[in-house]
Order: structure tokens, then sequence, then C-alpha cells
């Protein structure tokens, strides 16, 4: 006798939407990109010049209302020919229901579109990947102390 499988969650319901306008972004979303790295403000500020490189890919999930819920910011780095993420962020009452998955899906198809060979998520919760085939990187992220000295 076979198991029932266990069904896959029905998605965030979200619609995706590429944009080439960080200002369409809302600051909360941002600011819940953890850990935060930047600021916002810096982020619209260079929002402009980050977008006009073909090699940006920046969109908006939206609701039924279409209300901005989350974004997607990846860059295709032509050297290593990978697409990294730098930063993917969603309204908290859609966590939970596979913005990741279909993050990935997104970005899997921008992969075929422009020969990409992988894909790159910094993150700081690595269980929400390994089930969708990612493994944890060799390599490390280094980082200088905020004050600049060394102990």
């Amino acid at each position: 006798m076979s198991r029932p499988r266990k069904k896959r969650p029905g998605g965030t319901g979200l619609k995706f939407t590429r944009v080439r306008d960080f200002g369409l972004i809302p600051k909360r979303l941002i600011e819940e990109v953890k850990p935060r790295e930047c600021d916002p403000e810096a982020i619209y500020a260079w929002g402009p010049s980050i977008c006009a490189d073909p090699r940006t890919i920046l969109g908006v999930f939206a609701d039924r209302e279409a209300l901005v819920r989350g974004f997607l910011w990846a860059t295709l780095n032509p050297l290593d020919r990978r697409i990294h993420v730098q930063m993917l962020s969603v309204d908290e009452e859609f966590r939970g229901r596979g913005i990741v998955r279909e993050a990935k899906g997104i970005l899997d198809r921008v992969k075929r579109e422009t020969g990409a060979v992988g894909l790159v998520f910094r993150t700081i919760r690595p269980e929400l990947f390994t089930g969708l085939g990612f493994i944890r990187s060799e390599t490390l992220i280094m980082e200088e102390k905020q004050d600049g000295r060394s102990k």
C-alpha cells in the first residue's frame, strides 16, 4: 500500500513582474533583508545606475490588488556566468509559502534565456535551499569588523 505524498505548498499566490525601477519597491521590504547590508536610501539613489546595467534582474511580487508584497534583485556575473541573488524579500504573511521556490523558477528561466550556468544565493537560512538542489558553497564570506579595527 502506498503512502500518500505530501502536497507541495500552493505557492505565494503573488504575480512576479520584471521592473527597471527600485522606486517601486517599498522601503519596508528592503529593510526586512537580513543581515541588513545597505541603507534603502542608497539603493534608491543608486537604483537608476544599477537598473541601467542589462545584467540586472529586478522584479516585484504583487498581490491581486497590485500591491507590491515582495521583490527579487539579482545580477548576471559575466565572469562566472552565474546569477547572483542580491536580495529576495517578501512580506511576513507570505513567508513559508514557497517564495524561494518561485524565485528559483523565475531565475531558472533567466538562466535558459541567457546561457547562465548556475544560481548563487547568500542566505542566513540555508535550510530553505537544500531541498531545492542547492549545496553549501566551499567558500565563506569574510567581513571586516564594522569599526575597522582588529582584535
